[in-house]
């Protein structure tokens, strides 16, 4: 059933510079853009702009969508082979699962009262998108799914995978023992990283050694057989806060215990690609 979409005021969805930025942000690493909402405070949600999801079986709402508002159906993708001595049970067609209508709808139409009342009766706090276009998709999934119509954005999935998990460099740091020991230089990249996915960095972040001291072959770096040059670089930046005129290199004088705040030795590594 069509419902007539007069126009709200946004005192429940509006658009939100921050929540811009952040989907330029999270897009940084992908092929094609994407929208995001918030609701309150919380971590924004990223999901694919002008496209909906709409239930195979309501063809109803689908055809709704394409005549009141100029949808247009994306062509499903076809099943890829299924791998030589693999298959569904006899009797199985995969073709027959249920499968969501996927929709282009580049130009959503205002945010109606519908869609307002219902946003405001089942979500709980101000709701912000990336741009006026989005704030109107969201609106108008809500109006439909108020209707019991199973509608949804085509929202974008969330990887728990901790990043860098090795390195493509030759002499793969990950395989080092002296990266992987007790130094778990490898597991500060990781934490760093891990940081990077949570909010970007706006300045470079140095990773710091906190040893008793060791050699470090005066300040040029050495270079690995397999490697064409350091990750050092052509210099090593030392700095030895028992004597600042001395390079922190070679046996500490003293062990970390005697000290109560020193640094022994204190270097910059880059992040292994």
């Amino acid at each position: 059933m069509a419902h007539a979409s007069k126009t709200a005021d946004p005192s429940v969805i509006s658009t939100s510079v921050p929540v811009a930025e952040w989907a330029r942000w999270r897009n940084r690493d992908l092929a094609n853009p994407i929208a995001a909402l918030r609701v309150g405070s919380a971590v924004p949600t990223g999901f694919v702009p002008d496209h909906l999801l709409v239930d195979g079986s309501d063809k109803d709402l689908v055809h709704l969508l394409i005549r009141e508002h100029g949808a247009e159906i994306i062509p499903p993708r076809p099943l890829p082979p299924r791998p030589d001595g693999l298959g569904p049970r006899k009797g199985v067609d995969p073709t027959a699962m249920p499968v969501p209508v996927r929709l282009q709808l580049r130009n959503p139409p205002p945010v109606s009262l519908r869609g307002h009342d219902a946003l405001k009766a089942h979500v709980n706090g101000r709701i912000t998108a990336s741009s006026e276009s989005d704030a109107r998709l969201v609106a108008l999934v809500a109006e439909h799914a108020a209707d019991q119509r199973h509608i949804g954005l085509d929202a974008l999935g969330v990887s728990d995978t901790l990043p860098l998990l090795t390195s493509t460099d030759p002499s793969n740091p990950f395989n080092t023992p002296a990266f992987t020991g007790q130094a778990k230089i490898c597991a500060a990249w990781q934490l760093v990283e891990a940081f990077r996915q949570i909010r970007p960095l706006k300045s470079p972040v140095l990773v710091a050694i906190l040893d008793g001291g060791f050699w470090l072959n005066g300040k040029v770096p050495g270079v690995s057989p397999l490697a064409k040059a350091s990750d050092f670089g052509s210099f090593v930046l030392q700095l030895n806060l028992l004597d600042e005129g001395v390079g922190a290199g070679g046996q500490a004088q003293r062990s970390v215990e005697e000290l109560t705040a020193a640094i022994g030795t204190a270097t910059e590594l880059r992040v292994p690609q």
